[in-house]
């Protein structure tokens, strides 16, 4: 991303389309020279540890960070929720929204019922990478005065009404994780 690009923000690391420069399991972000930078873990884990480094070295005096991340969301080249190792495994076979359950594993693609483990295992990780960025604050005393804003911008009907995941107006898209 071309510095005339970053929305004024002195540090950068980040990337124009994440889910092009890494996979949940190699996540490749940029630095402010443009320079690619390997962080490890799990894609959400791997950002939100960014994030408290961030904090931590920045936290004596007023701070915007920006977060971003990619999951939940389906990963297009392994047409998969990609969970980390034995999140996925409980979610499956467990609640779906009615109107999705209805529709039943014949769904096109297998519908909810194929993803349906991945989805939600990915939302517990970003939970708990949100509750592990919030006690940073509170540990480096700046939580009451931070102010702690989180955005989505859709769920996901996993292709069980057109070929995409979501762009429907069908509860299970419109409502957000």
């Amino acid at each position: 991303m071309p510095p005339e690009r970053r929305g004024g923000y002195d540090h950068w690391l980040a990337s124009d389309r994440l889910e092009f420069a890494s996979d949940a399991h190699r996540t490749v972000v940029f630095d402010g020279e443009g320079e690619p930078v390997r962080l490890p873990g799990y894609r959400s884990d791997a950002l939100v540890d960014a994030a408290i480094r961030f904090v931590a070295d920045h936290h004596e005096r007023p701070f915007l960070l920006f977060l971003s991340l990619l999951e939940p969301h389906h990963q297009n080249p392994t047409d998969d929720y990609p969970a980390p190792a034995g999140y996925r495994e409980r979610y499956e076979g467990r609640w779906l929204p009615p109107d999705l359950a209805a529709l039943g594993p014949s769904a096109p693609q297998g519908g909810a019922h194929r993803h349906i483990g991945g989805y939600p295992g990915q939302i517990k990780r970003v939970d708990e990478g949100v509750g592990r960025l919030r006690d940073a604050l509170r540990s480096l005393g700046v939580e009451d005065d931070t102010v702690f804003a989180c955005t989505a911008d859709h769920g996901s009907h996993f292709r069980t009404r057109d070929s995409a995941y979501k762009r429907s107006a069908h509860e299970a898209s419109v409502r957000v994780p």
